[in-house]
């Protein structure tokens, strides 16, 4: 504005001069030529040429003036281009979405505020891969979205995962379009905006698993009917078969070798029973009574109960003993059933001439039992439905299974207040962990 006033009272007091030598002429020349000053001017040439000078001075008037307006037009159009600049800049740093500016070479020339704030300060002058995908070229193999507008104009639209600078995952949905063109009319700048999804992809993952909930409590509500109708079938012929067997093993000595197998079988056809009857009342919650056990020994017992098992299957069971031995006090069929169902599965998992590894020890106030095996491991695709009724991979084989024996050692383990979980790898084998929370009663009967 200086520049103008300057300006404008320049060409205000040159054409004031101007406009005073031609009145001072035209008086001097035209209306007293007798007159000294009319002598004077004519002194300095003629009549046409005194003319003439007066004629240029009124053109410089003129050329003053428009040089002065065409200025004042000039700082008007730089502060309406100043304003409406501030505007665009305020309406695009109002926007709750992260904006930015991308040009030809992938170079990040523009950021708003949330930009900034999500992805750091320094993120205009960067790679758009480098600053949201910490990649080191375009993002592959899914087709660059800014690419695709600089190659043909049109607006595209995707869904992408990125990390902000924090390292928290986030999801965008994202729209590229050219915002800049070149003389040439091709695209100079595209312009990306991107809105944060990542609480509604949060609230989907949140429905879907909240319908698998509901699709496995229907899936074990049918396979508590199922249970109990066939617990019902087994039942009476399983009291037979008791029945008999006590009648035969009467008859067999103790002083044979074969007593002591008769009565771990005699054992085995009670916990048979046994489970029957919770099968029977499944719906109804279990109060199993606790005892006072070894842990090796149980572990020991189970271990040769599945002799035939790891004949069949060619693999080893290693087991790692505590020192000193673990005592405890816990329900001890439900202890079991969990062991026999995570040796099982990894006698099972493994190959021919493979192991399985259990070990055992107290960690502060719980019980650890880790089972590894060295089978194809777990994928990431199965990793999620490890715990699933009826999940399997076993169908692969010749010789499937249900798919309930994890499934069954979760839901043992979390009432009796413990957990199950594993370590998922690719072609290494899987581990299973078993916690059990060891009450005060099972801590005293440890240090007696």
């Amino acid at each position: 504005m200086k520049t103008t006033h300057k300006v404008i009272g320049l060409s205000i007091a040159v054409g004031l001069a101007a406009w005073l030598v031609d009145t001072i002429v035209d008086y001097a020349f035209f209306s007293r030529p007798n007159q000294t000053l009319s002598n004077s001017f004519l002194a300095h040439g003629s009549p046409h040429e005194v003319y003439m000078r007066s004629l240029a001075a009124a053109s410089l008037l003129v050329f003053g003036v428009l040089v002065a307006a065409i200025v004042a037009r000039l700082e008007r159009t730089k502060a309406e281009l100043r304003e409406n600049e501030g505007k665009l800049g305020a309406m695009l740093e109002a926007i709750a979405d992260h904006v930015c500016m991308i040009d030809g070479d992938l170079n990040v020339i523009w950021a708003n505020e949330i930009a900034k704030r999500l992805f750091g300060d320094d993120i205009v002058g960067r790679k758009c891969y480098e600053a949201y995908h910490g990649r080191e070229k375009p993002c592959e193999p899914q087709p660059c979205l800014t690419l695709q507008a600089f190659q043909d104009g049109r607006v595209h639209c995707h869904e992408t995962q990125v990390q902000d600078r924090d390292g928290n995952t986030m999801y965008f949905h994202c729209t590229a379009n050219v915002a800049l063109r070149d003389k040439a009319g091709e695209p100079a700048a595209v312009l990306k905006v991107s809105r944060d999804v990542t609480a509604q992809k949060k609230a989907k993952s949140d429905l879907l698993r909240s319908e698998r909930l509901r699709a496995d409590a229907e899936k074990l509500a049918a396979t508590g009917r199922m249970a109990a109708r066939i617990a019902h079938e087994v039942n009476n012929p399983l009291a037979g078969i008791k029945n008999t067997f006590r009648l035969v093993n009467e008859t067999v000595p103790e002083q044979y070798d074969c007593s002591k197998w008769l009565r771990r079988l005699d054992g085995e056809i009670d916990r048979i029973a046994h489970i029957i009857g919770q099968m029977l009342d499944l719906h109804r919650p279990i109060r199993e009574h606790e005892s006072d056990v070894v842990v090796a020994d149980v572990v020991e017992d189970v271990v040769s109960l599945l002799e035939p098992a790891m004949r069949k299957h060619g693999v080893s069971v290693e087991v790692i003993a505590s020192d000193p031995p673990i005592a405890a006090r816990l329900p001890q069929d439900s202890f079991r059933q969990v062991l026999l169902n995570l040796l099982i599965n990894g006698i099972e998992a493994s190959p021919p001439g493979g192991s399985v590894t259990l070990s055992a020890e107290r960690v502060e106030n719980t019980l650890r039992i880790v089972v590894s095996d060295q089978g194809p491991g777990i994928s990431d695709e199965d990793r999620s439905k490890v715990f699933e009724p009826f999940f399997t991979t076993k169908e692969r084989k010749p010789a499937g299974g249900l798919g309930l024996g994890l499934s069954i050692c979760k839901s043992t383990a979390e009432a009796l207040g413990g957990s199950v979980d594993f370590e998922y790898r690719t072609g290494r084998g899987a581990t299973f962990r078993f916690v059990l929370p060891l009450t005060q009663t099972s801590e005293a009967l440890h240090h007696g």
